[in-house]
C-alpha cells in the first residue's frame, strides 16, 4: 500500500500500512499509528478500574434478556480492567455459555482449533528456550 500519514499522538510521518484500517475516516485509516494505539492500550490496562465501594450487586444484561435473575453479587462477575466499573457486563455463568455456545459453531471451532495450536506451538518455543 502507497501513501503516508501523520500520526496525531508521535507527530511521525508513517507509511500507512503502520495504521489501522477505519471505514469511518477520510482516508479509510486511524488518526493514531498501530504503535501509539497500542501503548496507549497497555497504559489503560495497568490503570486501576473506577470500583464504587457501595456497590455490591451487579446486573447482568444477558440474563435479563433471557428472563433469569439478573441482580447478581459482583463476584459473579469477571474482572474487566478497561470497563469504567472493573467488571464484565455479564455474569461468569452467561460468558461460559456464550462461549461454549460459539465453541459448538463451525466458525467458532476452527477458530477455538487455531487457538489452541498456537498456544501449544508458542508453550514448545518456550520449553525449547529453556532447554527442558
Amino acid at each position: 500500500m502507497s501513501g503516508s500519514k501523520r500520526c496525531t499522538v508521535c507527530s511521525q510521518t508513517l507509511s500507512l500500512d503502520l495504521f489501522h484500517k477505519d471505514s469511518r475516516a477520510k482516508d479509510g485509516h486511524r488518526a493514531r499509528c498501530s504503535s501509539c494505539v497500542s501503548h496507549r492500550a497497555k497504559e489503560d490496562s495497568k490503570r486501576p478500574p473506577v470500583v464504587e465501594d457501595d456497590v455490591t450487586h451487579a446486573v447482568c444484561g444477558r440474563c435479563e434478556r433471557l428472563g433469569r435473575e439478573s441482580l447478581l453479587p459482583l463476584s459473579d462477575f469477571g474482572v474487566a480492567r478497561r470497563r469504567k466499573s472493573g467488571r464484565n457486563s455479564w455474569c461468569k455463568r452467561c460468558c461460559s455459555e456464550a462461549t461454549c455456545e460459539w465453541q459448538r459453531t463451525e466458525g467458532g471451532r476452527k477458530k477455538h482449533i487455531e487457538a489452541v495450536k498456537r498456544y501449544n506451538e508458542k508453550r514448545r518455543l518456550e520449553r525449547g528456550a529453556t532447554g527442558s
